[in-house]
This record gives structure tokens, C-alpha cells and sequence, in this order.
């Protein structure tokens, strides 16, 4: 409904004049109101289709996640990220990154959110679950030059397989501030050449180590190469050696500031940091509990695991 009061001069006559501006400023002014209702309708859809699509409502125990929307009002765009709980006790992680944004973008996102977590439920290797995935971004429309990484993790070894379709390197931090940049399996973008080999990489990432997953919105600046973006957020990564995964990736977040970043990218902040792996540690006294040691503990909890494989 709209109103509009006007309060003329005393004595003044109410002229035709007058109701022809009237009706045309309400007119204008409806129209103005009418695109406001619009797009709040579009963005409760928005909403509603990224909560649907866009990953887990609960993380398990040791993981951190943050999505930055780059534009607005619609809030949503063409990068996800995705847990898969497999069936033998083993973790999937997919963080990718479709062309565009908007509700289009988020489509497209879903269609391969979806089409990977059914692949890996297959027990298909990292490289494998993205070489199907390509030839599905293939004959997509809006899917090719997407980006992806793709890993399953061991919670009981803390192994992990990985391969990566032209994805920003994920970035692992050791304990005493050793990195590690994630590059030894990559090839180029989804839906580009359907042919195109998958390789795997294989390592082990200790207890105590922090892996960051990311899209190239948190790292990619105007102006700035992408390895300074990628340095800063390794520094970041050991400055939060401290505090708690949640404080860490808000202290990700704020400290490369990606409301900067170039306006159509959809910065995603993706944070593993294993409790205490089944593996064999450096000798020597432990003085003091990790972060991920204290925060970590309910890995594998939330995901049903017997109780025989949380022992440490």
C-alpha cells in the first residue's frame, strides 16, 4: 500500500495539474516498491537455495568454515564446499568454484556439488571422482572452467589423497609453523577437456598440523599477485597457532579483508585441523595441549565412528 499526504496552501485549488503529477509520482513511486518486493523475494530464494546446497548444517568436530557472499543482495554465487561421511570411516573434502555468481552461478553449483558427493560415495579415488565430474561439467551449461579440489582424508593415519582441477593450492601449516603448499596434483579446470588425466598426490598430515581449503576469492587482489594473497594467509594460519578454529578462520576472514577482493568472487574458508592422529609422534615430553589437541577431540563423533577406531 502506498499513501501519500500533501498539505496545500490555505485557499489554494486542487488543479489538474496537480492530480497529473500525483498520479505519476505514485506511479513511479509503486514501481519503485514493487522491484523492493521483488527482490526480497529473490533473495529469501537466494537463501533458501544456498542453505540447501551449500554444505553440511553441522561440521564434525576439527573443522571451521566461513562463506563471504562478494555481492549482494542475493548472497549466494558458484562456490561450495562439501564433507562426505564414507562408508569405511574415511572423509571426503570438495571445496569448488563455478564461473559466474547469482542465482544462476548457484544453480550450476548445486547440479556439481551434487554430482561429486554421489561419485565419492562410490569409493572412487580423488582423481577418479574428478574425472567423472569433468566429463558431467562437460554437458553442463555455465560448468566449464570450474575449479575444484578434492580429498579424502584417513582419520585414523591422517593420509590424505588428493587432486585438484586448476583450484588454488589448499595450504597446510604445520605445528611449529612449517608450510606446505598443496600443488603436486594439479591440472587444469573442469569441463575443458573431458580427457584429461587426474593425478593424485599422497601425504600425511600430523597431529597438531591446520589445513586451509580455499576459493581464490579469500587470496586474489587487483593488482596483487596471487602468491602474495596466498603468503599472507599462511602467515595468518601460524600467527592463530593459539586459539581456537572458529577464532582462526574469523581472524582468515578479517585479515585479508575479502569484502576487497574483486567483486565476483565468493571468498570460502575452509579449515581442518585433526585431533590426535593414530600415528607415531616425534619423541620427546609434550609441554603443553595443541589447539587442535583441545578443540579436536570430537573429530569423529559427530559421524558415528566406532568406539574402537577413536582410540589414539
Amino acid at each position: 500500500m502506498l499513501v501519500i499526504w500533501i498539505e496545500l496552501a490555505e485557499n489554494r485549488p486542487f488543479t489538474s495539474e496537480d492530480q497529473t503529477l500525483l498520479t505519476a509520482l505514485a506511479g513511479r513511486l509503486g514501481q519503485g516498491l514493487q522491484r523492493v518486493y521483488q527482490l526480497d523475494q529473490q533473495r529469501e530464494t537466494a537463501l533458501a537455495l544456498q542453505h540447501a546446497i551449500l554444505g553440511p548444517a553441522h561440521l564434525p568436530g576439527g573443522f571451521a568454515v566461513r562463506y563471504q557472499p562478494a555481492t549482494r543482495p542475493l548472497q549466494v554465487g558458484g562456490d561450495w564446499y562439501d564433507v562426505v561421511d564414507l562408508d569405511d570411516g574415511r572423509l571426503a573434502l570438495v571445496v569448488g568454484d563455478c564461473v559466474g555468481h547469482g542465482l544462476a552461478a548457484a544453480t550450476v553449483m548445486g547440479q556439481l556439488r551434487s554430482a561429486c558427493r554421489a561419485l565419492l560415495l562410490e569409493h572412487l579415488s580423488p582423481g577418479v571422482a574428478l574425472t567423472g565430474l569433468d566429463r558431467f561439467a562437460a554437458r553442463l551449461p555455465g560448468a566449464q572452467c570450474t575449479t575444484a579440489f578434492c580429498a579424502v582424508l584417513s582419520p585414523d593415519t591422517g593420509e590424505l589423497v588428493y587432486s585438484s582441477a586448476g583450484h588454488p593450492p589448499p595450504i597446510l601449516v604445520h605445528a611449529d609453523g612449517t608450510a606446505r603448499i598443496l600443488d603436486e596434483a594439479g591440472t587444469i579446470a573442469l569441463g575443458v577437456r573431458s580427457d584429461w588425466a587426474r593425478p593424485e598426490a599422497r601425504l600425511t598430515i600430523p597431529a597438531r598440523a591446520t589445513l586451509l581449503l580455499y576459493t581464490d576469492g579469500l587470496v586474489e587482489r587487483r593488482r596483487h599477485p596471487l602468491d602474495q594473497g596466498i603468503a599472507e594467509a599462511i602467515e595468518l594460519v601460524r600467527d592463530g597457532g593459539t586459539v581456537t578454529l572458529e577464532d582462526l578462520a574469523t581472524r582468515i576472514m578479517s585479515g585479508l579483508n575479502p569484502a576487497a577482493a574483486i567483486r565476483t568472487t565468493w571468498p570460502c574458508c575452509f579449515i581442518v585441523s585433526p585431533a590426535r592422529w593414530r600415528s607415531t609422534f616425534p619423541p620427546g615430553p609434550v609441554n603443553w595441549p595443541p589447539p587442535a589437541a583441545r578443540y579436536g577431540v570430537g573429530w569423529r563423533a559427530p559421524w558415528s565412528v566406532p568406539a574402537r577406531r577413536r582410540t589414539c
